[in-house]
């Protein structure tokens, strides 16, 4: 994908089920996506208004991963 300098996996795990009012949730998800080796989420704005992109965020954050995963919004 132009602009993006890491290898893109074939698993992008989608973002519409995350949200900042299950934060531990989206923990959890991730937490275990990435343990399978997926580095890539696909999210948007629309997605609860905001709050996929926020748990997203906070997630990458509180894990220190942001050079390792690729965010598609």
């Amino acid at each position: 994908i132009p602009g993006i300098d890491l290898p893109v996996p074939r698993l992008i795990q989608g973002g519409a089920r995350l949200s900042t009012g299950a934060q531990e949730d989206a923990d959890t998800l991730l937490d275990g996506i990435f343990a399978r080796g997926c580095c890539a989420v696909e999210t948007a704005r629309t997605y609860g208004g905001g709050t996929s992109e926020e748990a997203l965020g906070r997630w990458i954050r509180s894990r220190g991963v942001r050079d390792r995963f690729v965010i598609m919004t």
